[in-house]
C-alpha cells in the first residue's frame, strides 16, 4: 500500500484569530516544507511538541459531568521569520496535514521520550531469522579461482557435485537435530542467491597441471609439509602473474611492422607413445 506524497494546501481556518492575515501563504509553504524535510516520524513530533504550550486550566465552565475534567489546555505557535505567531488549531493542523490524533499525543504525553515513534521498533510477527541459514551455507567448503579472480575476485565456488537441493536437505537435517523450524527451499535459496557469490561449476577457464598438484599435495600433506608446499604454491602464482604481464606488455607493443605466427601443440601427438596427458 502506497501513501501518497503530501501536497502544500494554503486552506481557510475561518477562526476569530484571523490566523490567514498573521502568515503569508509564501511562509505558510515553508512551514509545510520544512516540517516534512525533517525526514522520520519522531523528529516530526518533536517538532509538533515544541510547538505547543500547555496551560493549567484556570476557570471552568459547566460542563457534562460524565466526561473527566481536563487539567490542561494547549495553545499553538508557530515560528516565522524568528517570531513565535499564535494560531488556532485548526490552522495549526492544516498547515502541517497532521491529524488530531496525533496531535492529541504529542500534547498529551508530553515527554520527549514519548513522542517517539515505535512503530519500526517492533520485529514484524512474519519475519524469518535467516542467521541459521547464513551459517550454514558457510559452512560448505569454497574457494577462489586464481584464474577468475583478476575480474571477479569475490566469486568463490562450491564442490561441483553439491546443488541447492542437496545443501537445503542437508540443512533440514541439522534442523531436525538441533529442533529446529527450518525455512522453506524457497527463502533458503532467496538467502544463497542475494547474500552469497557462490557458484557450484568449476571454473570455465583450463586449470593448471600444477596448481591440481599442488591442491592433491595439501590434502595429504601434515602440517609441516603444507607450509613448505604453500611457500611453493606462492611462487608459483607469482611466476604466473609476471608471466602474464610480460604478455601483456607484449601485446601493447604490437605493431603492424611485425608478424607473428603460434601454433597450438596442444592435440600433438607424442612419440614415442606415452600414458601421461602431457604431451
Amino acid at each position: 500500500h502506497t501513501i501518497a506524497e503530501k501536497v502544500f494546501n494554503d486552506k481557510q481556518c475561518k477562526c476569530a484569530r484571523k490566523c490567514n492575515d498573521k502568515i503569508s501563504p509564501e511562509d505558510r509553504e515553508t512551514l509545510f516544507k520544512s516540517f516534512y524535510s525533517l525526514g522520520n516520524q519522531t523528529q516530526q513530533n518533536i517538532f509538533i511538541h515544541g510547538c505547543v504550550k500547555s496551560n493549567s486550566i484556570i476557570r471552568r465552565r459547566p460542563t457534562n459531568q460524565s466526561k473527566p475534567p481536563r487539567s490542561h489546555s494547549f495553545s499553538f505557535f508557530v515560528r516565522v521569520k524568528n517570531v513565535d505567531i499564535r494560531v488556532c488549531k485548526t490552522y495549526f493542523r492544516q498547515t502541517f496535514q497532521v491529524s488530531d490524533g496525533r496531535i492529541h499525543n504529542c500534547c498529551v504525553k508530553n515527554e520527549i521520550n514519548c513522542v517517539v515513534d515505535g512503530r519500526r521498533n517492533s520485529t514484524p510477527g512474519n519475519k524469518v531469522d535467516i542467521s541459521d541459514v547464513v551459517n550454514h551455507i558457510n559452512s560448505f567448503p569454497a574457494y577462489c579461482s586464481h584464474y577468475t579472480r583478476s575480474h571477479n575476485p569475490n566469486r568463490k565456488y562450491l564442490h561441483p557435485d553439491l546443488t541447492i537441493k542437496k545443501m537445503y536437505d542437508l540443512y533440514v537435517l541439522w534442523c531436525d537435530e538441533n529442533q529446529k523450524a527450518p525455512v522453506k527451499e524457497k527463502m533458503y535459496y532467496h538467502v544463497f542467491s542475494t547474500n552469497f557469490n557462490l557458484h557450484f561449476k568449476p571454473p570455465l577457464k583450463d586449470t593448471c597441471q600444477v596448481c591440481d598438484c599442488f591442491k592433491n599435495r595439501l590434502t595429504l600433506a601434515n602440517e609441516d609439509e603444507r607450509k613448505l608446499i604453500e611457500i611453493e604454491k606462492e611462487l608459483h602464482l607469482r611466476k604466473a602473474e609476471q608471466a602474464r604481464d610480460s604478455l601483456k606488455e607484449d601485446q601493447g607493443k604490437c605493431s603492424d611492422d611485425y608478424y607473428v605466427l603460434t601454433f597450438d601443440l596442444q592435440k600433438a601427438l607424442a612419440f614415442p607413445k606415452l600414458s601421461t596427458s602431457v604431451a
